[in-house]
């Protein structure tokens, strides 16, 4: 298990034992500090500074840092299934090319992206302020926009449907891969209240069954 901790530090959780291996980081005068990390076809990521402008590359084995990328504006960092990195930023989201460290071109975007999950070559982005899921073909990275329910936030591909939770409205919908249309919306049970936007943190996806936190 993986984790970051203000100001500055990394964790590494063994869930057997309950030891904790730690790696502080040097980020400069930042008062975040990691602010988001992934874990990429074994390697660690972590995100921070003082306007989330740095990339460092952790070894998960040794605890040390190996590489710092320094981006040139405020970031978000999101993994795929697919073992893919990428970076949400204003209006836009990046690839990351984790062997070469390279930062690929901004696929622009009309308003901000929350969150993102790949499959098959495409690239699915929540869009929660005009209630869109866009689809970017990484092939061109041509972006399709896909209307859905309000406040779209979290989201994951599974077997052919891509999953997303709404927390204005306390739901979860199912929007088929292939055709983009929304084939079914479940409505959660959360003690009879309207539900805001921290009701639903986030969800996994396991054995084709969605996990709502």
């Amino acid at each position: 298990l993986f984790g970051v901790v203000p100001p500055s530090t990394v964790v590494r959780i063994d869930p057997n034992t309950g030891d904790i291996a730690r790696l502080d980081l040097d980020l400069g005068e930042s008062r975040e500090g990691p602010i988001g990390h992934a874990f990429i076809d074994g390697t660690l990521w972590a995100l921070g500074g003082s306007f989330r402008e740095t990339l460092v590359e952790v070894d998960p084995v040794s605890m040390t840092e190996t590489r710092r990328i320094q981006l040139e504006d405020d970031h978000g960092i999101r993994s795929s299934p697919a073992d893919e990195l990428w970076l949400t930023t204003l209006r836009g989201v990046r690839p990351v090319d984790v062997e070469s460290g390279e930062i690929g071109s901004l696929v622009p975007l009309e308003v901000d992206p929350a969150d993102l999950s790949t499959s098959d070559g495409v690239v699915w982005v929540t869009l929660p302020a005009a209630a869109q899921i866009a689809r970017i073909d990484t092939s061109e990275n041509l972006v399709d926009l896909i209307d859905t329910e309000p406040g779209p936030r979290n989201i994951a591909v599974h077997d052919g449907i891509v999953w997303v939770t709404h927390p204005p409205t306390a739901s979860v919908s199912r929007i088929d891969a292939d055709t983009g249309e929304i084939v079914g919306v479940t409505d959660l049970d959360i003690g009879g209240e309207t539900a805001s936007v921290s009701d639903i943190p986030g969800f996994g996806i396991t054995d084709g069954d969605a996990w709502v936190f």
